[in-house]
């Protein structure tokens, strides 16, 4: 055998044993590279909490984004309330809050909400199979991104337990 056969033994060689690691090493990165860019959009977006209070509801933000479109929803003994007429909060920016009166809320039908914000119907299809009370914020990014924030509680009072994220990652019951 010839050098030369022997050089192009040696190079399919090669290549049948490196395509498959050059198959593995696509789809590890390309799984590193979507857990990368989940992380980098969790980290960018707004986050609201609510602020223990027995006589309003504050609202505050987190991060250091703006958080647009601001809907408070409460559900306490099996009824959704819901800022008054639907308003929305114009914004809440970087490291402030808003305050809303107790009083300014009102039982909202879950179809009227469905149609004003259709963009939630899931998130809404689960705040009403829930059995428990609980306060949820809606909001949008600068990006246009539909956002929540739930928090869980009992009586009145809604402490930190809860979820957030995008309302397009809930999974459809």
């Amino acid at each position: 055998m010839s050098f030369i056969e022997i050089v192009d033994v040696l190079s399919k060689l090669a290549a049948i044993i490196g395509v498959p690691f050059l198959v593995l090493y696509t789809v590890k990165t390309t799984g590193l590279h979507k857990q990368a860019e989940k992380q980098n959009r969790t980290s960018i977006r707004p986050y609201l909490s609510y602020l223990p209070d027995p006589n309003q509801y504050t609202i505050r933000n987190q991060t250091t984004k703006t958080a647009v479109n601001v809907v408070l929803l409460v559900k306490i003994s099996g009824q959704l309330k819901v800022l008054s007429d639907m308003q929305h909060i114009v914004a809440v920016g970087p490291k402030s809050q808003h305050t809303i009166e107790r009083s300014q809320l009102r039982t909202t039908a879950t179809p009227e909400m469905s149609r004003l914000m259709p963009d939630y119907e899931k998130l809404f299809h689960k705040l009403r199979s829930l059995e428990t009370n609980c306060l949820c914020i809606l909001y949008h990014d600068l990006d246009g991104n539909s956002l929540y924030t739930l928090q869980y509680g009992s009586g009145a009072g809604f402490g930190l337990a809860g979820e957030t994220g995008y309302v397009e990652e809930i999974p459809i019951p």
